[in-house]
């Protein structure tokens, strides 16, 4: 599935998410105009893709602003523990 991309500053954030057992795993792209481009790691596993996407965008846009890069708002575990209290 194509996932949105985002234009920042001249440069492109490009999410590729992957599901696996509910979870979405999330890395990110950051091409710049001449074409060369740095791929993540995995930025962390999330319980939707919107979730997901939202965190590569803030990820990619606090790297490229040289800011302290973001943390998820949650663990897995604390995902799994709402899910067995459901």
């Amino acid at each position: 599935m194509e996932w949105p991309e985002m234009r920042y500053k001249e440069l492109v954030l490009v999410p590729d998410l992957a599901e696996d057992d509910g979870m979405y795993a999330v890395k990110l792209v950051i091409r710049s105009p001449d074409r060369i481009q740095h791929t993540t790691g995995v930025l962390g596993d999330f319980p939707c893709p919107i979730e997901a996407l939202r965190f590569a965008f803030q990820y990619g846009m606090a790297r490229i602003d040289h800011r302290p890069l973001p943390s998820p708002e949650w663990t897995v575990q604390e995902w799994h523990d709402r899910q067995l209290a459901a």
